[in-house]
């Protein structure tokens, strides 16, 4: 079995995938029972993205109780096998080259010991999924690829050839794919089908943390960027002129806010760069800037308007906290799921 770690593939588009899988179900409900299932998947989906994502760092303390470490792994030692899990193995390449996919940032803090049981972890789910006769379509792995494919704005062959770059085929992301799908199915069936949030625990919820709530002053501001100080200067002269502020940013900003004739909407403190954050919070409402340099260039800012900080009614957040605390329950009954199967697995971690 050729194993595929949830961080193989570029996060975006699976869930671009997983979304068109939710959007695809919902609109052939009446057809059968079984593809009903899949109308069940959306949050749960998003769920064990995050999950899975977290649980890398998470597993750690998997880790810890092996007492074994792969971190010098070679590859004179590719074809090794490193780990067992119910008399299926996982070798070192296939460890390797999940490894190799992930972004620097994470392997400062990911070691091949957490990949190594981030991939254990798969493979139970994997096993309890067949083990329940969970199974995903070629027709619905074909259709969640090409809807991919199409919201991306690529063609197949440039799929291809994308993939071919890191050394994938077609059927590696239909594997993939098939996979993480047949996970989200049987955690829906097994742990998080019939997790609820209830009403008490919300409110609860809202009145132990109510300075969360709290949203601190808002500007919303416009801004021209260009590329020089003196292009800068430039458009302020044309704003002193009286050319309108929306005109001047569509013809001379390099932005992509420039389409919005340079709107940026509402921001708080720590949203933008320290620069830009400092003169935008600086001035009066329709008040114009002086050139403001940052790192993305030369900016010029309009301040459009002012909004005082508040505390946010629980109208505003209730929906917002009854979603993350879902997430909290789904996260723990994923872990707890998992260490069961844990418990109840042959898994001989090798030297």
């Amino acid at each position: 079995m050729k194993l595929f770690s949830i961080t193989f593939i570029n996060h975006l588009l699976l869930l671009s995938a997983l979304g068109v899988i939710l959007m695809v179900k919902k609109s052939s409900r009446k057809k059968t029972s079984k593809r009903n299932n899949y109308v069940m998947v959306g949050l749960a989906a998003l769920t064990v993205i995050i999950i899975a994502t977290a649980f890398i760092v998470l597993s750690r303390t998997h880790g810890e109780n092996t007492g074994k470490s792969i971190a010098n792994s070679t590859e004179d030692s590719a074809n090794k096998i490193l780990a067992i899990v119910n008399g299926e193995p996982i070798f070192a390449s296939d460890v390797d080259a999940q490894y190799a996919q992930l972004p620097p940032s994470y392997k400062n803090i990911i070691s091949k010991d957490d990949l190594l049981n981030q991939i254990i972890d798969e493979l139970l789910l994997m096993q309890k999924a067949e083990k329940m006769g969970i199974n995903v379509p070629e027709e619905e792995l074909d259709n969640i690829i090409n809807k991919a494919i199409a919201a991306n704005n690529i063609t197949l062959s440039q799929f291809e050839e994308a993939l071919s770059q890191k050394n994938l085929t077609l059927d590696d992301v239909k594997n993939f794919y098939k996979k993480q799908i047949s996970i989200v199915l049987l955690l829906n069936q097994t742990v998080l089908g019939n997790i609820s949030v209830g009403d008490d625990e919300v409110e609860d919820y809202y009145i132990e943390n109510a300075d969360m709530f709290k949203t601190g002053m808002q500007v919303r501001a416009s801004h021209i960027l260009v590329k020089t100080k003196e292009e800068a200067e430039k458009a302020i002269e044309r704003l002193n002129n009286g050319e309108k502020f929306e005109d001047v940013a569509a013809n001379m900003s390099i932005g992509p806010s420039r389409v919005r004739g340079g709107d940026l909407g509402y921001f708080g403190r720590g949203e933008m760069v320290k620069p830009f954050e400092e003169a935008a919070f600086a001035l009066e409402v329709n008040e114009t800037s002086e050139p403001v340099q940052t790192q993305f260039g030369w900016h010029v800012i309009r301040l459009t308007d002012k909004k005082e900080g508040r505390q946010q009614s629980f109208d505003e957040v209730e929906e917002q906290i009854r979603k993350a605390l879902l997430i909290e329950k789904q996260k723990e009954a994923y872990q707890n799921y998992v260490a069961k199967l844990r418990e109840s697995a042959r898994i001989e971690i090798l030297s």
